[in-house]
């Protein structure tokens, strides 16, 4: 049974072997928030993409990196 996310709560990049990893902390149905688990952006939102249409967390994300 696969569980599904309610929302990303952060954002967060890590650096591993010289690369830069997207991660994002994502809350589960059913889960409280001290169980949100980190995730890997990219598979994210090709399975969830609907998690990152909200203009409030593309506009946080953005800010994070100096892009407005």
């Amino acid at each position: 049974m696969e569980t599904t996310p309610v929302r990303v709560e952060d954002r967060m990049v890590k650096q591993l072997r010289g690369k830069e990893i997207p991660l994002v902390k994502v809350i589960w149905v059913g889960a409280t928030p001290e169980n949100a688990t980190w995730e890997l952006e990219e598979k994210m939102k090709a399975s969830y993409p609907f998690l990152f249409t909200s203009g409030n967390f593309k506009d946080e994300i953005s800010k994070r990196r100096g892009e407005l």
